[in-house]
């Protein structure tokens, strides 16, 4: 290392990741906050309904 602050290596290393892996638009965060909740409901859904169905036996 060259002898940077640690404030100024988090500095360098925040600006080298945000040109690597770009911050996706709000509309693409939102999109994908509600694909992930909704596959997570119909998950705990289905083991529920695995459950009932187990219950019934």
């Amino acid at each position: 290392m060259i002898g940077l602050t640690p404030k100024q290596y988090m500095e360098q290393w925040l600006d080298l990741s945000s040109k690597t892996n770009p911050k996706p638009p709000p509309e693409e965060i939102e999109r994908r906050k509600k694909e992930y909740l909704a596959k997570r409901r119909r998950e705990e859904w289905r083991q529920w309904a695995r459950e009932q169905m187990e219950e019934a036996e």
